[in-house]
């Protein structure tokens, strides 16, 4: 089973999202990754390119896709999704972790903070357990909250 691609949710950043699956390494070819895998990625960067104007050029390639459509303000909901896609890619996914070229897989929950603008965040050992069997590393996306920002207009 190949994961598809979701549609994207726009935050007040523009580019925020849910949590999100992403591949990348310096030597990835992901041209031939999506056709072996038939793959649907949310996007995917090339090694030299640069990811806008004026932006220093990517040192890796990448590939990134949509583990959970969940909002911001519900990570416990984006955990549930991520233990459900973990569960129901599990092949597929040992296959991206050893695909050569791929040097590191990272599971990234996209969050907000409201003012005072610090949080803690807890994660379930199941879902600790889940990436750490996959080979897949856990990072946290912090952003300002919409509230935030229009509290301060």
């Amino acid at each position: 089973d190949v994961p598809q691609a979701g549609r994207p949710l726009r935050r007040t950043l523009g580019i925020a999202m849910s949590c999100v699956l992403r591949a990348a390494g310096e030597n990835f070819d992901v041209e031939a990754f999506l056709v072996e895998f038939q793959a649907a990625p949310i996007s995917t960067w090339k090694k030299g390119e640069k990811r806008s104007q004026g932006a220093s050029a990517n040192r890796t390639s990448g590939v990134r896709f949509q583990v959970s459509g969940a909002e911001f303000s519900d990570l416990s909901a984006q955990v549930n999704d991520a233990l459900s896609f973990l569960q129901a890619h599990r092949e597929w996914l040992a296959r991206l972790v050893s695909f050569p070229g791929v040097e590191r897989v990272v599971a990234d929950f996209g969050t907000e903070s409201k003012p005072p603008y610090w949080a803690s965040f807890v994660f379930e050992p199941s879902l600790l357990v889940a990436l750490g069997e996959a080979g897949i590393a856990l990072e946290i996306s912090v952003y300002p909250s919409s509230e935030s920002e229009a509290g301060d207009a």
